[in-house]
């Protein structure tokens, strides 16, 4: 709060500044003089070269002028300096009447992230004096001199829509050997709250007044000002490039002098040469027609420029005229997205989290989809709030059923007791406050004596706050369980454990930096224990309650509760007392990476076997209330070093014969929310990446020097199979990984795979392979790895192109047996294939629709010109019928209710389409207003996703340089946005 409070500060300095110069016209009387339009109290002011042009643009434009957009706006329109993007030079000279002239010199500094500073000097001097006399007649070489230097500041606000800027400068005016000295004050805003239109306004000239002879002050020139500027042709790019007109209309008012009211125009022609013109009329001067006419013509090239104005000023005096040039150096090169990451990430390294969250946040105004930056944001934020002890971690584990030391799971060795304190360790040094909770099942009926003692050796060092007993601590027995030996200070948890043991507690209070909270474990009584601990289980239920109505558990911040029983059960518990904020299952095969809902409470699972370390983390608001939380499972795999000293004790453990072994089997969560893979070259090869939407995030599945394609995902078996080209072998390679990365393997097979798909039940890996001869076969094989299972295998023909039925029953496929691709329907093993297609055309990509019933495939039986349209096969019926004509069909995906079809077709731009399968009726996906100004990319690969209970689309666009993007939107063509946001190319396959 503190920061955004400061820089809210900051932010305003400038319009404080206006205010401030404002109040001081007020005080020094200038306000009336303000209000005398007709000028009539004129003569009162002194330092008049003060109000003259400082370049012949403003000369030529008059009182209507916003500016030039140069250095020479440093003098009366600083506010346009905030968005100069380069260092800027400029010099003038104005011949005035009477021989009078004034010299003008400026530069401009900008400064990425503060502002642009400048710097300015003007000199005022007269010609030769003629026949000049005092008062007494005597003939006089009068002298004067009038200059001032100054220093100036601007900086934009709102992503540049307003900007403000003020100057201070020194004057000094000598006149006939008299010195007078003061100081001056300017302060602008201007604002753009359209690229058409610019609007400025002014106050100039503030000080406290000059004085020749010490007595009298006569005030500076007071000079004010606002206008409006119009670029009917801003944004036409192409047009403006030739000419580009602008019309302005000012009011500008001197301290003494009438009210102007002025009109200027200005156009640019091939950026190259500009016209001005202007006119102004002073209230009440009763002047002539070219008195206030003003025309100027100025010429750029490159970086450099000169401009010419003339003005009709008097009609007894003449005209006037003046002649400026500037200069400008390449722009300043203005920190990307990327650079400011790399500062914030030095300055986080480097402990200076205040200075790294501005930089990473300047990251993200510039990169929204910057996920780097975004979790090094969150990350300092929870450094903070760890620190004043509003975010907690609750360290949690359980369910090892006996198993200390690493075990073979899913092909790799996981688990142990020993990496598991190197992660509570960590944690430690991580989280100032936090709670270590075991949820129960860290022995078993099968587990020998001397690991008892290790448990509890291992929960004193590893400061447990919590430790419930569960089925297995009672199948191994509650007499060994609560020995002398196995003494914890926090005691052993459960509720419902009837009896008296020594150690064994209802409930633990443990109060974490102010936050209370109240922990209980219950084991149920639907789950078989042993003879010796069967009887002494209580209804849950009634200790619950019990415990929950007490004054102790209704006081505190957050009331946890360890369940030992079946998810059913723990669900029907959560309903049961909504007062129950957290739910540790700790007799769960299934982890859960994301926590589960359940009534008011969040469902936690650290899994089976110890695999991993659950993290969660809680934060709280002012009124100690759970205001968000985050959950994190530490896999326990050889990228955590053991503890040694833990491992030393373990190593002294009697081996149990075989007794423990780890299960294989894993469950995983069905039809995620918005997860999907995708390729992309960001890292200079194309790798496989998987896109979470809900965590703004994008992991790398693959990143290495091998170019990898073609990614397929089964959540079913928690697995991605895609193809890698690597120097070992001429065709690419298929290879299968489990999601998180933990495992890899290659399928083996002899020869070239393509085709990769799993089955619906992610039980099978399905692929085509071309082997010895110049045909394909489709093979099988498990996901975790089998023998290769051959499914087609047609002499004289390849057979690809393959999809599944959503029940899993079916399959279609392609096949060129007669020199033709046709289609064919069989089961999951290839028996009794029927040809769907007719023989004299290609025939490609059957899809299933959701419902099973339909298939939709591409067919150029009847197309012109010899490209594919959509076509529909009924499978109760046996006919097909067109629904296309003529297209160009690339590719297409069935929706999820089997009502339309979108397809991607075009010659040239592809672009995204829908269709009624049934009625014919085809509308463009996304609507024109959606789309940009001019399409000049192609929309391809559209595929369903299942995102945040509904169904959306998401398509690779492709642009003529070959730059692709991940766009996702609705079914109906609305909000049409990118998802994927990388410096590479992003693209579906």
């Amino acid at each position: 709060m503190k920061n955004v409070i400061s820089r809210l500060c900051l932010r305003s300095v400038f319009f404080l500044f206006i205010a401030a110069c404002n109040v001081f016209a007020v005080t020094h009387g200038y306000i009336s003089r303000l209000s005398d339009l007709d000028g009539e109290n004129s003569g009162h002011s002194v330092a008049y070269f003060l109000t003259l042009p400082v370049s012949a643009g403003e000369l030529s434009l008059g009182s209507a002028s916003c500016g030039l957009m140069d250095a020479t706006d440093v003098y009366s329109f600083i506010a346009n300096t905030a968005f100069f993007d380069r260092r800027e030079f400029a010099a003038t000279h104005l011949e005035w009447l009477m021989g009078l002239r004034k010299e003008f010199v400026s530069a401009c500094f900008p400064v990425e992230d503060i502002g642009t500073f400048g710097i300015f000097s003007q000199a005022f001097t007269p010609g030769t004096f003629g026949n000049a006399y005092t008062i007494d007649e005597t003939p006089s070489n009068p002298s004067l001199i009038d200059y001032s230097v100054g220093l100036t500041m601007a900086r934009g606000f709102f992503h540049n829509l307003l900007s403000a800027g003020g100057s201070f400068s020194y004057l000094e005016s000598r006149l006939d050997g008299t010195v007078g000295r003061t100081v001056c004050l300017n302060a602008d805003c201007a604002m753009s709250p359209s690229p058409f239109v610019f609007l400025h306004i002014r106050a100039g000239n503030l000080g406290p007044g000059l004085s020749y002879t010490g007595n009298i002050t006569e005030a500076l020139p007071l000079q004010t000002g606002c206008s409006a500027l119009i670029k009917p042709f801003a944004a036409e790019d192409d047009l403006s490039g030739i000419i580009d007109p602008q019309l302005c209309l000012g009011v500008s008012k001197l301290s003494d002098e009438p009210l102007n009211i002025g009109a200027s125009a200005q156009a640019g022609i091939f950026n190259f040469l500009k016209l001005r013109f202007g006119y102004e009329y002073a209230l009440k001067s009763g002047q002539t027609v070219l008195e206030g006419l003003s025309a100027g013509v100025g010429l750029e090239q490159n970086n450099y420029g000169a401009d010419l104005g003339w003005k009709g000023e008097s009609e007894e005096f003449g005209s006037v005229w003046s002649v400026s040039v500037k200069a400008q150096l390449r722009p300043v090169n203005k920190k990307k997205a990327e650079d400011y990451y790399c500062i914030a990430q030095r300055l986080f390294d480097e402990g200076r989290m205040r200075q790294s969250l501005n930089n990473a946040k300047k990251a993200i105004a510039l990169d929204p989809n910057m996920w780097k930056a975004h979790v090094l944001v969150s990350t300092i934020t929870s450094i903070k709030r760890r620190k004043n002890g509003t975010e907690i971690a609750i360290i949690y584990t359980g369910n090892i059923n006996g198993i200390f030391s690493p075990v073979m799971q899913n092909n790799n060795l996981a688990g142990g007791l020993a990496r598991s304190k190197t992660i509570i360790d960590r944690m430690r040094s991580e989280f100032p406050y936090l709670m270590v909770v075991e949820a129960g099942n860290f022995l078993s009926q099968t587990s020998i004596a001397a690991k008892a003692p290790v448990a509890a050796w291992y929960f004193k060092q590893c400061a447990y706050n919590a430790v419930a007993i569960g089925k297995g601590e009672l199948d191994f027995g509650p007499d060994r369980i609560f020995a002398k030996n196995m003494a914890l200070q926090c005691g052993y948890c459960c509720t419902n454990l009837s009896g008296s043991y020594s150690g064994l507690v209802r409930k633990i209070t443990t109060d974490i930096k102010g936050h209370v909270f109240y922990i209980m474990a219950v084991t149920g009584q639907n789950l078989p224990a042993g003879d010796n601990a069967g009887n002494k289980i209580a209804d849950p239920a009634k200790g619950i309650r019990k415990l929950l109505d007490g004054k102790t558990a209704r006081n505190a911040d957050v009331r946890m509760l360890i369940v030992n029983d079946s998810w059913e059960r723990a669900c029907e518990i959560a309903r049961t007392f909504p007062e129950i904020g957290i739910i540790l299952c700790g007799g769960l095969k299934q982890r859960f990476e994301t926590p589960m809902k359940a009534g008011n409470a969040i469902v936690l699972s650290p899994g089976f076997n110890g695999a991993c370390v659950g993290k969660l983390i809680i934060r709280f608001n002012d009124d100690k209330k759970i205001e968000s939380y985050d959950n994190h499972l530490v896999s326990l795999d050889n990228n955590i070093p053991p503890d040694s000293a833990m491992a030393a004790i373990l190593g002294n453990i009697p081996d149990s014969s075989g007794m423990e072994y780890a299960d294989k089997k894993f469950s995983v969560k069905d039809k995620p929310s918005g997860v999907f893979a995708f390729v992309s070259n960001r890292d200079g090869k194309p790798g496989i990446f998987l896109k979470i939407l809900d965590q703004m995030a994008e992991f790398p599945l693959t990143r290495g020097k091998n170019e990898c394609f073609s990614p397929v995902i089964s959540f079913q078996n928690n697995s991605c199979a895609y193809f890698e080209k690597t120097n070992d072998t001429s065709c690419p390679v298929l290879r299968v990984m489990t999601l998180g990365g933990a495992a890899k393997w290659t399928v083996p097979f002899k020869g070239c795979a393509s085709c990769a798909k799993f089955s619906p039940d992610g039980q099978w890996l399905y692929f085509s392979v071309r082997e010895d001869s110049s045909n394909d076969d489709i093979y099988r094989i498990r996901p975790e790895g089998s023998e290769m299972q051959q499914i087609v295998n047609w002499k004289n023909s390849s057979e690809k192109y393959f999809d599944f039925s959503p029940n899993g029953l079916y399959m279609v496929f392609c096949s060129n047996g007669n020199g033709k691709n046709q289609i064919y329907i069989t089961d999951t093993i290839g028996r009794k294939p029927i040809c769907i297609s007719e023989g004299n055309a290609d025939n490609l990509s059957p899809r299933f629709d959701p419902s099973g019933k339909r298939i939709a495939f591409l067919s150029n039986r009847t197309n012109l010109k010899n490209a594919y349209d959509l076509w529909v096969y009924d499978i109760e019926s046996g006919g097909s019928g067109q629904i296309t004509v003529n297209s160009d069909i690339k590719d297409f995906c069935w929706v999820d209710d089997s009502r339309a079809i979108i397809f991607s077709s075009g010659d040239v731009k592809s672009t995204l389409k829908s269709i009624d399968p049934n009625t014919g009726i085809v509308n463009r996906l996304i609507p024109k207003d959606q789309e940009d100004t001019v399409k000049y990319y192609s929309e391809r690969t559209p595929r369903l996703l299942f995102y945040r209970s509904s169904w959306k689309i998401i398509y690779t666009r492709e642009y003529p340089d070959g730059d692709m993007e991940i766009f996702q939107v609705n079914k109906d063509g609305s909000v049409n946005q990118r998802i994927v946001n990388s410096t590479g190319s992003d693209w579906l396959e």
